[in-house]
């Protein structure tokens, strides 16, 4: 027997609202369904779940999740999925890992898409041990991280300021496995150097983009003038500044201001 034609078209309804980031129309239309007698199924809560993901209301996600788990719909990979999105942008790990662990109750498999959303609430909340651990226990369960697991954890690391943990990591993943970087991932590095006056480094790792044909952006020219500041280097502040006009980047108020920091020392 097939979904009712009334709950068919309120499970239209809430995935339309979740479509507009509508939460409170899409729980408000989960809770009208109840209240008519309607049988809510699985695609009627991940529908909320995942209204509530998108408009960072994770404690509203974990809600529907119990309250689809109190109405006896079971939770499926999808639910799981989008309740650890919604922790990740709510940035609370503890849910999360609480997520990943009901995943393994229900002996459902983790996703890599799962485990990335919990190492990146890790490095939202710049818990380097925590996300380390977890990118060991995605690749012990046999899972293939992908360019997003490895940034979430570059992240963690940054967050962190350990930029020595976050340059082994990049030269294990992407030299040694042949991953090709991406902007995020340079940015995220050039960050952690940035912060730890690592000017060496950050002038490294610019030059290296060319070697894959990879622009720099205004970020990424930035954390690296603000490393040489930092570093005292007013000198190599002036060369990016100079090369951010060649590039055809226009240097901001944080370009400038790095600049006259480090010329000033």
């Amino acid at each position: 027997m097939g979904v009712r034609p009334d709950m068919a078209i309120g499970n239209a309804a809430i995935s339309a609202c979740e479509k507009g980031r509508q939460w409170q129309l899409a729980l408000a239309v989960l809770h009208i369904t109840a209240k008519r007698g309607f049988q809510r199924d699985v695609i009627s809560f991940n529908a909320a779940i995942s209204a509530c993901e998108k408009s960072i209301r994770w404690t509203m996600a974990l809600q529907v999740t119990e309250e689809m788990r109190a109405c006896g719909v079971l939770p499926d990979a999808v639910s799981f999925n989008a309740g650890i999105s919604a922790c990740e942008k709510g940035e609370t790990w503890p849910a999360a890992l609480c997520l990943l662990s009901g995943m393994q109750k229900v002996r459902l498999p983790w996703r890599v898409v799962s485990v990335s959303a919990a190492i990146s609430a890790f490095g939202r909340a710049s818990c380097w041990q925590q996300a380390m651990h977890m990118l060991s226990e995605i690749q012990s369960a046999d899972l293939v991280p992908n360019e997003i697991t490895y940034n979430s954890a570059l992240t963690a690391l940054e967050r962190g300021c350990r930029w020595c943990q976050a340059v082994a990591l990049f030269q294990e993943v992407w030299k040694h496995r042949r991953l090709l970087p991406s902007a995020v991932t340079y940015n995220t590095l050039l960050s952690g150097f940035e912060k730890t006056g690592q000017w060496k480094w950050a002038l490294s790792l610019v030059a290296s983009m060319k070697g894959i044909a990879l622009l720099p952006t205004i970020v990424t020219m930035n954390a690296a003038a603000s490393a040489c500041e930092k570093g005292q280097r007013w000198e190599w502040s002036l060369q990016l500044l100079e090369l951010m006009l060649s590039s055809g980047l226009r240097p901001d108020a944080v370009s400038c201001g790095a600049v006259l920091s480090a010329c000033e020392k």
